[in-house]
């Protein structure tokens, strides 16, 4: 069995994607929807986490984090 070594970069995106994703992102849409902001912010929210989610996989290719 090897040990996977992670850079803190690394660490930080393991641990920190799911977070940023539910409570940032998500949460950012909800309050703008709830607020009548325009759909055209919402799309940029949307391509913001499509951007931040193939940056997440190519900084780690998907994987089990380890502990």
């Amino acid at each position: 069995m090897t040990t996977i070594v992670y850079t803190p970069t690394q660490r930080l995106a393991c641990y920190g994607y799911v977070p940023v994703m539910l409570i940032g992102l998500i949460g950012v849409g909800i309050a703008l929807s709830s607020a009548g902001a325009l759909k055209f912010s919402l799309l940029l929210i949307l391509a913001v986490a499509i951007v931040a989610s193939f940056l997440v996989e190519r900084l780690i290719p998907y994987r089990a984090c380890s502990r």
